[in-house]
C-alpha cells in the first residue's frame, strides 16, 4: 500500500489513526467496483472538488466539533500530495465557537441523561476562511456569520429514528453591502442535517438563513422528508414527516428568535447598520417562502412584535420593540421620503427604516409616520434652530401636508411653509388682525397694483395651495 498522509500498512495493523480522512480514489472502466458501476474519471474527480469549493463556506456551520477541511490532490507520479484547498474557522472567532460548540455538546448530554431540565440555546459569530493554493497564488475569501443553535426538551428522542430534538439557523453578515441589494437577491438558504444538502436552483426553504435539523431524511440524503401535494390536507401519520414539521414549526422559530435578539442585543462586533441589516436578512419574506416551511414564519411572527429588534438611529441608536417605533419604507429614497426622515431625526423621534415586506407581514400594529406628526417635528426642530431647509424643501413639505393633513390642517399653523413674493417665508397663523394678513393674488385684485408689499402676497406657485388649505380649514379661518 502507497503511504498517504501517514497512512500505510502499519496503520491498519494497528487499527488506530489520530484523524479524519476521505479519500477518493479514481474508480475506472476497466475496474469497476462491485459497490458501484459509476465511473469517476479524473475530470468527473475534479469538477466534484470545484462544486466543493463553491459550497466550501458552509461546510463548518454546523458541525460539531470539525475546525478545519482541506483538499488535496496526488498524483501518481507524485512524491506527496498537493494541497488545493483549505477551508476553516478564523482566528479570530475559533477560540468562542469551539467554546461554545463545546458548551452545547455538554448541556445536550446533561438533559439526555436526565440531569438538568430545559432547552439550550447557544449563539455565536463565526467567520470562515477559504483558501485556494493556485501554482505560486494564493487566494483568500472570509464569510462572517451568525450561528443560533437550540436544543428542545419538549419532545424526547425520536424512538425508532434514533433522532434528537437539535436544530439551528445561520444568517451571512454582510458588512459592507447596500441592504436593499441584498434583500432584492434571491433566497439562498440551503438545508443542512450537519452537512448541507444538495444545493439546488432555488432556495428550499425560501429563507435568507441557513437551516440545521436533526431531520429525517431520504435514504441518499438529498432531501429532509416532507409531504406531498396530495398529503397537504389530510392527517398523516408517517413519523419522519412529522417529526421534521416538529422541528420546523416548534424549534426552528425558537432559533431564529435567539438569533435576532443575539444581534440586536449582545453582539457587539458590526456597527448598527451591519447589526440591523443582519436582522433585515433573517427575518422571512412571507411570499418567497415555500409551503413547508410557512409554519416556521407564522410562529416567529407571532413573537416579533414583542422582540426588541427594531433599530432607531435616536440616541446614538437603539433597538427597541414595535410598539415603541414608526416604519418607512428602507426602499424609498425619494427626496421627500428621506426630508422627512431627516426631520424626524432631529426631533428625536424613533423612525424605524424597514423592508416592505416586513412591514407587510406586520401589518396596521406597525405604526406609520403620519403627516401630523411630521408637521409637529418640523415646529419642534426649526424652534430649535436645528433644521436648516431649502426654497425646493419647504415647498414639497407645503405639498406632502396639504395632501396628508386633510380634514386636520390646523396643524399646519406654527409653521413656516407659507411662501411669500419675496422669496420669504412665513409661518401659518391664524387671522386674526388685519394688519397680519397674507393675500393672494386674483384677476379682481391684482397684486400689480401694489408695488412694494410682496411680503403681504402669496407667492405665485402656491396660490391653488393655499386655496386648497383654507377650503379644509375650520371655521377659524388660516
Amino acid at each position: 500500500m502507497q503511504p498517504l498522509f501517514g497512512v500505510g500498512t502499519e496503520t491498519f495493523d494497528a487499527g488506530y489513526f489520530n484523524g479524519t480522512i476521505f479519500r477518493f480514489p479514481l474508480r475506472m472502466q476497466a475496474n469497476q467496483s462491485d459497490l458501484s458501476h459509476t465511473v469517476y474519471s479524473p475530470q468527473k474527480v475534479k469538477d466534484l472538488f470545484r462544486s466543493l469549493e463553491a459550497d466550501a463556506h458552509n461546510l463548518l456551520l454546523f458541525l460539531k466539533s470539525l475546525k478545519v477541511i482541506e483538499v488535496y490532490e496526488k498524483l501518481s507520479d507524485d512524491v506527496a500530495p498537493t494541497l488545493l484547498m483549505t477551508v476553516r474557522i478564523s482566528d479570530s472567532t475559533e477560540k468562542e465557537v469551539t467554546a461554545k460548540r463545546a458548551e452545547l455538546i455538554a448541556q445536550i448530554g446533561e438533559r439526555q441523561s436526565g440531569g438538568v431540565p430545559g432547552a439550550v440555546s447557544v449563539t455565536y459569530a463565526m467567520t470562515t476562511e477559504l483558501i485556494l493554493h493556485r501554482l505560486s497564488e494564493t487566494e483568500v475569501t472570509t464569510r462572517s456569520w451568525i450561528i443560533s443553535q437550540f436544543y428542545g426538551c419538549d419532545a424526547d428522542m425520536s424512538p425508532t429514528m434514533n433522532l434528537i430534538p437539535w436544530v439551528a439557523v445561520a444568517v451571512p453578515v454582510h458588512s459592507n453591502e447596500n441592504v436593499t441589494s441584498v434583500l432584492r437577491e434571491q433566497p439562498r438558504g440551503n438545508i443542512f442535517c450537519f452537512l448541507p444538502l444538495p444545493c439546488e436552483p432555488e432556495s428550499p426553504t425560501g429563507l435568507r438563513v441557513h437551516v440545521h435539523g436533526y431531520f429525517a431524511v431520504d435514504p441518499n440524503r438529498r432531501h429532509i422528508k416532507q409531504r406531498t401535494a396530495e398529503q397537504m390536507n389530510v392527517k398523516i401519520t408517517d413519523e419522519a414527516i412529522l417529526w421534521n414539521e416538529y422541528l420546523i414549526r416548534c424549534l426552528l422559530p425558537k432559533a431564529l428568535v435567539s438569533l435576532v435578539q443575539y444581534i440586536a442585543e449582545s453582539w457587539s462586533v458590526g456597527n448598527a447598520e451591519t447589526r440591523r441589516n443582519a436582522i433585515f436578512s433573517a427575518i422571512p419574506d412571507t411570499v418567497a417562502v415555500t409551503v413547508h416551511w410557512k409554519p416556521l414564519v407564522t410562529t416567529f411572527f407571532e413573537q416579533l412584535p414583542q422582540l426588541p429588534v427594531f433599530y432607531s438611529p435616536v440616541n446614538q441608536g437603539r433597538f427597541l420593540q414595535m410598539k415603541d417605533v414608526l416604519f418607512d419604507d428602507i426602499e424609498d429614497s425619494s427626496c421627500l421620503t428621506e426630508l422627512i426622515r431627516r426631520i424626524l431625526l432631529e426631533n428625536q423621534t424613533d423612525l424605524v427604516s424597514a423592508p416592505s415586506h416586513i412591514m407587510q407581514q406586520l401589518g396596521s400594529s406597525a405604526a406609520r409616520v403620519p403627516a401630523t406628526l411630521v408637521c409637529t417635528a418640523l415646529k419642534n426642530a426649526e424652534s430649535a434652530s436645528a433644521l436648516m431647509l431649502k426654497d425646493s424643501e419647504r415647498m414639497l413639505l407645503l405639498r406632502y401636508l396639504v395632501d396628508g393633513l386633510g380634514s386636520n390642517m390646523e396643524h399646519i399653523l406654527g409653521a413656516k411653509l407659507l411662501p411669500l413674493a419675496d422669496d420669504t417665508w412665513a409661518e401659518f397663523r391664524r387671522h386674526t388682525d388685519a394688519d397680519e394678513c397674507v393675500y393672494i393674488d386674483s384677476d379682481e385684485h391684482r397684486q400689480s397694483l401694489l408695488p412694494g408689499l410682496d411680503n403681504l402676497f402669496v407667492r405665485s406657485d402656491a396660490v391653488d395651495l393655499c386655496k386648497k388649505i383654507m377650503s379644509l380649514s375650520k371655521p377659524s379661518k388660516i
